[in-house]
């Protein structure tokens, strides 16, 4: 059994003051990569959004030029377009975002006109939405190609910063708060002075662990 000289030796052996230090740092380094990591995902999100958003205003330009006749083509017969141009539904583009009930609602279309109505401008959005290249023309800007163009510039900043790093952003995520749990008896007289000769041996590599990692220049 250790007596009370032992461990008084065994704590002379951690610098407590710089083991805090240490240990603060390192919960630094585990904020900062937490938060870089999450800075990549929501921008690399923002840019899947903006091209989605400008895939759709291109699609809905593409489909604008798209009479609404062409539907009968996609659709089959029987449906009474008329009514529908009657009351300003004149392209594809007019009615692809229109749910049936909404067309149902025109008068003189029934169920079997909105539901081909609709079935076949979905499919033209899904074809168009295909093959439209993503071009963006600065002489005509749009609202959308505006926000792909400003979140493509964000992420180009955000892989600046990522892409040198490599893996270190996700090792220090990985890594370092579980050598903080284990090393944190260093950084307090009370756990280190109540805890057995396994932990603070533990304790102690953690720490000399994370120190190493503090001297390191990609840190």
């Amino acid at each position: 059994r250790a007596t009370l000289a032992d461990v008084t030796a065994a704590a002379m052996q951690v610098d407590r003051a710089q083991a805090k230090a240490l240990l603060a740092a390192a919960r630094t380094w585990a904020a900062a990569a937490e938060h870089l990591g999450a800075t990549t995902a929501s921008t690399v999100e923002a840019v899947r959004a903006a091209v989605a958003n400008w895939r759709s205003e291109a699609v809905l330009r593409e489909l604008a030029h798209v009479p609404l006749g062409s539907l009968r083509d996609v659709s089959g017969g029987g449906l009474r377009l008329g009514q529908l141009a009657k009351y300003g539904y004149r392209s594809v583009a007019d009615v692809v975002t229109v749910s049936e009930q909404q067309l149902t609602a025109v008068p003189g279309v029934g169920p079997h006109t909105a539901a081909g109505v609709h079935r076949g401008a979905v499919r033209m959005w899904q074809e168009a939405a295909a093959d439209v290249p993503i071009r963006l023309n600065p002489d005509q800007p749009t609202h959308a190609g505006t926000a792909l163009i400003t979140s493509l510039v964000r992420l180009d900043g955000v892989l600046a910063v990522t892409n040198p790093l490599g893996d270190i952003p996700q090792r220090v995520i990985t890594e370092v708060p579980p050598a903080i749990t284990r090393a944190r008896a260093t950084g307090s007289w009370w756990r280190w002075t109540f805890a057995g000769e396994a932990k603070k041996s533990q304790a102690a590599t953690a720490l000399t662990w994370l120190g190493q990692c503090a001297n390191s220049p990609q840190i």
